[in-house]
């Protein structure tokens, strides 16, 4: 077996013995950023705040209109993109800092909050 063969075998032989609790740690990181986006979410009316959802493998655009936010959340070797998206008319003038409450957007506060709790190991 080329050195190659052998290296990829062990990373398959890892995944298998990890998998559940590789999914386990997807599932932290996936209800962190999606917690965390609600959570950063500036409020009036609470519409934009309502509209975050999840898809798997493609941003779910019959949430509405275009004008809104997808955010990639993962891309795994298992093939598996999930987003986080709004869908709301205004969400990328939000996320772009129109906001006095959120001047600094939504995502991508939370994206950082988010690798920080998993340097830190808050979500082990």
């Amino acid at each position: 077996m080329s050195r190659m063969g052998s290296f990829k075998a062990g990373i398959d032989r890892f995944q298998k013995k990890n998998e559940a609790k590789i999914n386990r740690n997807v599932r932290k990181v996936v209800l962190a950023c999606l917690g965390g986006v609600i959570r950063n979410s500036p409020y009036d009316t609470g519409w934009f705040r309502m509209n975050w959802g999840l898809s798997v493998n493609s941003p779910n655009v019959a949430l509405g209109d275009k004008g809104g936010v997808m955010q990639p959340l993962s891309k795994f070797e298992m093939k598996v993109v999930i987003y986080v998206s709004n869908a709301v008319p205004y969400a990328m003038a939000l996320e772009s800092g129109h906001s006095d409450q959120k001047p600094g957007g939504v995502v991508a506060p939370t994206i950082r909050e988010v690798e920080a709790k998993i340097a830190g190991g808050a979500l082990d």
